[in-house]
């Protein structure tokens, strides 16, 4: 089970313009992890955004780790 504002934070951080590449990515390591419904929904749809940058790669490299 997951704290519910941890992952509000988290996913805050992840699709915040303003957060820094690092903190993103952080973040979405994080949501890689809890496996929420609502973590691997916004993994999805940065995993969708065109493009080799290291936040998408990030959120595909997170979806892998939410499916084990």
């Amino acid at each position: 089970m997951s704290d519910p504002n941890g992952e509000n934070l988290l996913l805050a951080f992840a699709t915040d313009s303003k957060t820094s590449e690092k903190r993103k990515i952080a973040a979405i390591k994080g949501l890689g992890r809890i496996q929420t419904s609502s973590a691997v929904e916004t993994l999805m749809e940065l995993a969708q955004v065109e493009g080799d940058d290291p936040v998408t790669l990030a959120a595909i490299e997170a979806l892998g780790d939410a499916s084990r």
